[in-house]
């Protein structure tokens, strides 16, 4: 919603934004390696069954996800005018779906929306309760940029590739049991009530990601299912709230999912 509310500051802190950044990495001979990433809202969604892979068409109807497509573009443009000449840095961009874990707190999203309202006692309302998202843990994308990281920069992963890091099928549930889980989870299971909205913003109803370039070149995959995935979110803000520190519950987090 933000970036319907302030579209100038949403283009240009990620098109204009990102160009800085390849600007700087270009310039930069130190650096050798980046990994640029951007988002599953990049591709123009058509509300397909079968998730996007990475050479599907770029696009967007909000300002954010034409900010995102935009922002590929940049990356596509200094791939053609510098990081193809020699001894220049490797670099991919990397493209995520649907991230949850603990330490989000940023408005406008699903989870953090709930633990605010569960914290004020209130109801969840939500806008699209029917809507679909492949709901994967932070870490799970996170692995799969560190791999891409070190296979760039072992020339092992081609430069100015482009890669998707999302969770299979198995991952994608509906917003209303989300927000449900949620809510149960936090002892209060009737907290979940559904807005009706009347011109609403676009919001995309169906979005995946078809990640078997990673699975089959970079050897990546999820490690937690959906259902450690909700567990460990919700565990990780009702720990906050119990007094544990955010950083104890993170590297909790970080070690549980290395062991796997």
């Amino acid at each position: 919603r933000a970036s319907y509310a302030d579209p100038y500051t949403t283009f240009s802190t990620n098109v204009l934004g990102s160009a800085n950044v390849l600007e700087c990495v270009s310039k930069t001979t130190s650096v050798t390696t980046l990994v640029f990433v951007t988002s599953d809202k990049c591709y123009k969604n058509k509300e397909q069954q079968r998730g996007y892979v990475e050479t599907d068409e770029l696009g967007g109807i909000d300002p954010y996800s034409q900010s995102k497509a935009a922002a590929e573009m940049v990356f596509a443009g200094y791939c053609a005018a510098t990081f193809n000449r020699p001894n220049a840095a490797h670099v991919a961009s990397a493209r995520a779906g649907n991230v949850i874990g603990g330490g989000d707190w940023s408005p406008d999203r699903l989870i953090p929306d709930c633990i605010r309202a569960l914290e004020r006692n209130d109801i969840i309302e939500i806008r699209h309760p029917r809507a679909t998202r492949p709901w994967q843990h932070v870490l799970e994308p996170l692995s799969g940029y560190v791999r891409l990281a070190v296979a760039l920069e072992d020339r092992d992963a081609p430069t100015c590739s482009s890669w998707n890091f999302g969770p299979p099928e198995t991952a994608i549930h509906e917003v209303q049991e989300v927000a449900g889980l949620v809510a149960a989870q936090w002892g209060r299971p009737d907290a979940v009530k559904v807005r009706q909205t009347t011109g609403a913003m676009h919001e995309s109803q169906l979005l995946q990601l078809n990640s078997a370039k990673a699975h089959d070149q970079l050897t990546w995959s999820t490690r937690w299912n959906f259902a450690d995935t909700m567990s460990r979110t919700i565990a990780w803000y009702g720990g906050v709230r119990d007094g544990s520190t955010a950083t104890s519950l993170t590297v909790g987090d970080i070690e549980a999912y290395l062991s796997q």
